[in-house]
C-alpha cells in the first residue's frame, strides 16, 4: 500500500498514524493529518506485468510467443495456477529505444499476488528466450565489444 508517498505493508492503523513495513524492513510512521491520498494494490484483482527488452533485431512474433509459452507454463505451475486469474495480455511493442524494443505483457493475478508471479514469470521468459535464441540488447553490446 502506498500512503503520503510511502510504500509499505500495513502494520497499524490507529487515529494518530498508520503504520507502514518496506520489503527490506523499514517502518514509516505517517501521521493521520498528512495523509491525502492512498494507494491500494492489494485490493480485489491486481497484474503481474513485465517489461521484456530485446534486442531491435529481435522477432517479436517468437518473442510474443515465448511470452505467452511462459505464462501457460505459470499457470499450469500447482503454485501458481490458483494466484492466476486470467490468460496472458500482451500490450504489445510499447517502447523503442535506442538499443531495444520494450514488449509490456501482463497476467491478471490475485491481490497480493503480483510479486512472486512476476519473479516466476520473469525466469521462465528469460529461459524461453534463452533457448529460442532471441537476443536481448546486452548481448549486442558484449558480441560488438573490442577486446582489451
Amino acid at each position: 500500500m502506498e500512503v503520503a508517498g510511502k510504500t509499505g505493508t500495513v502494520e497499524e492503523v490507529t487515529l494518530r498514524y498508520v503504520r507502514l513495513r518496506e520489503y527490506d524492513g523499514t517502518v514509516h510512521f505517517v501521521p493521520t493529518g498528512e495523509i491525502d491520498t492512498v494507494t491500494n494494490r492489494s485490493y480485489g484483482r491486481a497484474y503481474a506485468v513485465l517489461d521484456v527488452a530485446v534486442d531491435t533485431d529481435a522477432d517479436l512474433g517468437a518473442t510474443f510467443d515465448v511470452i505467452r509459452k511462459a505464462a501457460g507454463e505459470l499457470q499450469a505451475d500447482p503454485e501458481f495456477a490458483g494466484r492466476i486469474v486470467w490468460r496472458v495480455e500482451i500490450a504489445g511493442f510499447e517502447r523503442w529505444d535506442d538499443d531495444a524494443m520494450l514488449i509490456r505483457p501482463r497476467i491478471p493475478v490475485a491481490a497480493d499476488s503480483q510479486a512472486p508471479v512476476r519473479r516466476a514469470w520473469l525466469a521462465r521468459v528469460k529461459a524461453g528466450m534463452d533457448l529460442a535464441g532471441i537476443p536481448n540488447p546486452t548481448q549486442r553490446l558484449r558480441l560488438s565489444r573490442a577486446p582489451d
